[in-house]
Order: structure tokens, then sequence, then C-alpha cells
């Protein structure tokens, strides 16, 4: 009350100023308000049944073509016929083409599936696969690509400077063709020599590429070994994988199924092919000879052969093919015993294996500081016994012959 009328007066102002700044702020937040409520993304559960929606609506109309029901036969080229495709006439068929069929999984196309339908681009063909994915299919892969694939196809699939891609893609079609339709279709099991032979050739120009080389190495075993009879399988020496050939399991499964002794052929081949041997500098150096060595330790040791008694471990054979077709390994079954289970027969092969190894060191020394030279006496003597008169070589045939007619009988 003792304040000056015109203080009185200044402080009204200013009361009313703030009470006018505080109404403006209050209505800028209910703005504010308002525009983020209506920016608000959808409740959760409504947010997840549009994505639902869209999603399924973008699967069917990408697949919508590949949804009817068609088999694998409608769509197969067989061996000796010929399909033309973007104008790429393609003989010795082999090859899917056409629309609607599904992979082994059928969640999408099969990969080696030709369409037809889709562009190509044959005035700029993607030769080097630049624009190629790692594990392709024909419907994913660029105009440009197809291009290039059509034809390597149609010029004899026997290009060694093709990009590999293209290689990967025609086998996946013989995967499919052998692997799923072979057991399930009489017709599909006729093609199966003419996919062997192809598969073979396609090893020896494209055998350069490790991981076709593996695919393709492990596909033939399998195939040749559920196709041979009993006596036509022969022994594998060389390791081509992380675990033991099929041939191998087979083989010796036949063989300790009729309770037959063991081959030192089969022994030797179980020795070299068996994922934890370690094969050592002369083992590798000296084949010639440690092979020839070990099978005379063998039969001394075991006579006709190691006798087996059948395990109760059935043999599964799980193959990964290369095509994403499958969805994962494909699992075969025999009603044989499965030796890959057997470490005890193992254990004795490897004690004849290293033996054969250490008595070869000297003579493999000598071997790899004379590469190319001829074998001398000096360096047959460096031989085990077992050897040493039956190897053949120039200087020590002449010494046996000078003896024998020195000396006579």
């Amino acid at each position: 009350r003792s304040l000056p009328w015109a203080m009185a007066i200044g402080i009204g102002n200013a009361m009313e100023i703030i009470v006018a700044f505080v109404v403006i702020a209050f209505l800028i937040w209910l703005v504010a308000r308002g525009r983020r409520r209506t920016s608000t993304p959808l409740p959760s559960n409504a947010n997840r049944a549009s994505t639902r929606t869209i999603t399924r609506i973008s699967a069917r109309d990408a697949f919508v073509k590949e949804s009817r029901s068609v088999s694998a036969d409608e769509c197969w080229v067989p061996p000796g016929r010929e399909a033309t495709v973007a104008g790429h006439t393609i003989h010795g068929g082999m090859l899917y083409v056409g629309q609607g069929l599904s992979s082994i999984t059928g969640l999408r196309v099969e990969p080696a599936l030709i369409d037809p339908s889709l562009p190509v681009r044959r005035s700029s063909p993607d030769r080097s696969g630049a624009s190629m994915t790692y594990w392709p299919s024909y419907r994913s892969i660029s105009p440009e690509c197809r291009a290039a694939y059509l034809d390597w196809l149609a010029t004899g699939r026997r290009d060694p400077t093709a990009y590999i891609g293209y290689v990967f893609l025609y086998f996946y079609g013989l995967e499919r063709r052998a692997l799923a339709e072979a057991p399930q279709s009489d017709r599909a099991k006729q093609d199966l020599p003419a996919v062997i032979g192809e598969v073979e050739q396609l090893l020896e120009v494209y055998n350069g590429n490790g991981s076709f080389r593996g695919y393709a190495t492990q596909f033939l075993d399998v195939l040749k070994t559920l196709a041979a009879g009993a006596d036509e399988i022969k022994p594998p020496m060389e390791r081509t994988g992380y675990e033991l050939p099929v041939s191998l399991r087979v083989g010796i499964g036949r063989i300790v199924a009729v309770g037959k002794p063991l081959p030192s052929d089969w022994a030797l081949s179980w020795f070299l092919t068996h994922p934890e041997t370690s094969l050592r500098t002369p083992v590798r150096r000296c084949s010639e000879e440690f092979n020839e060595l070990f099978r005379a330790r063998y039969a001394r040791e075991f006579g006709d052969g190691l006798l087996l008694k059948p395990n109760r471990s059935k043999l599964k054979m799980a193959i990964t093919p290369a095509s994403a077709s499958f969805g994962g390994q494909v699992e075969l079954s025999m009603d044989l015993p499965d030796v890959a289970a057997l470490t005890a027969p193992l254990s004795k092969l490897r004690q004849i294996g290293e033996s054969c190894a250490a008595d070869l060191d000297a003579f493999s020394r000598w071997v790899g500081r004379n590469v190319d030279a001829p074998k001398t006496i000096a360096a047959v003597a460096l031989l085990p016994p077992e050897l040493a008169t039956t190897h053949d070589s120039q200087e020590p045939r002449g010494l046996w012959d000078w003896v024998e007619k020195t000396i006579g009988s």
C-alpha cells in the first residue's frame, strides 16, 4: 500500500505480460501435442498385422507363376534333346526349362530353372560374372548374366575361361535330377549314366576351381557308389574332403557284411583317405614305394587280410549339394555297417603306415635332392629290404644281370 501508484501500475503491466506469455506457451504445447499424436505409430499389434499383409502380398506377387503344381519332368529337357531360349539353341539337354517349378524345399523357385519369359540382354553379356550373386539362380541374375550363361550353354559348356558361377548354375540342375528325382522316378533314374558322364567331363575342364572340384567329386563319389555292384567299386587312394569317401565306406561295409577279410588295397585306402591320418613327406613324395611297402607289411601282419566284425552303426551318408534348392544336407542310408565309427582297426593300420613312412625317410630325402635323377645303386640301398631287390632301376638291374651271368645258379 505504501508503493507509489506508478510502481503499482508498472507491476500490473508486468503481471499481464507474464500471464500472456504463459497462455501463449500453453497454446504452443497443445498444438505440438496434437501433432505428436497424429504422427504416433500404430499400436504394436496393428503394426505387425500390417507388416504381415505387405509381406504376404509381395510374396504372392513374386511367386505367382511358381505357385502352380508343376512336376520336374515337365520342365526337364532329357539328354540328347535341344532347347531354344532367347535365340540360343542349346544342344545336349539335361536342363530345366519352363515355369512353375519350385525348389526342393518349396520355398522359392528352382535355381536351375531357365524361365524363357525373363529378359535376356544379348547385346551386353556379362561373361566375367561381375554382377553374379554368391548363390545364383536363373531368376535372380541380371539379363546380362542370363545372356552370358545361355551363350555358355549353347557353345558346348566346356569353355575353360567361363565364369565358374555359370558352371555351378548348370550343375545345380544335375544335382537335383540325380539326388532328388532319381530315387523316386524311374524316368529320372535312366538319366543317371548321362549325368555322371557330364559331371566327369565338367570336372576335367574346371578341376582347377577348388570349390567346384570338391562338390563335383563328392557328387560323383556318391552316384558311382550307389550305382555300382559289389565288385565294381575301386578303393580311392586320394583324400578329397574332411570325411571318409563314400565309396570307401560302402566298399568296406560290403566286405565286412559278408564276413570276408579286408584286402590290402582297401586297408591302404582306409589309411590314406582317413581325415585324421597325418601323411608324412615320404608318403606323399614316394607314394609308389610307400604303397608297395604298406601292402607287403600288411600281408606279413594279417595274411589274407584283417577280419572285421560287423558293428551296429549303420551306414548313413550326408552329402551337401551346392544348390540352395535342397536347403541343406541330403541324407542317404544303406543297410551296411559303417566303418567310419571303427577306431581299433584303423589304429593297427596306422602302426603299419607310420613304420613304412619312417623306413622310407632316408630314401625320401635322396629323392628330394635328386628329383629327376635315375635311381642309382646308392639310392636303392636306402630302401627297406622288402623293396631293395624288387625296385626297378637301370643301374641296379645291370648289376643283377652281371651277377647272374657271372655266378649263375
